[in-house]
């Protein structure tokens, strides 16, 4: 049942060597400063997430627990 899905997948992803390589990622990117702002609502930057991460966090559920980055906007009672 999963043959389909598989060829369909493969068929999306054969363009992904050629998009990787002729469109790298700027590299500060994938490895931003530690003072780099992650999110802005939890004031979390790139170094507090690294400190997570020597402190045992595992993936980013975890990262999410100890830091409150990435949790989505915070709704505000709105007042009549």
């Amino acid at each position: 049942m999963a043959s389909p899905l598989r060829r369909a997948l493969a068929r999306e992803l054969a363009a992904r060597p050629f998009l990787d390589a002729a469109y790298p990622p700027y590299g500060a990117a994938l490895r931003p400063a530690d003072n780099t702002v992650i999110c802005r609502c939890e004031e979390v930057t790139a170094g507090d997430i690294r400190s997570y991460a020597k402190l045992g966090c595992i993936g980013p559920n975890q990262t999410k627990a100890f830091g409150r980055a990435g949790m989505g906007p915070v709704r505000a009672a709105i007042a009549d």
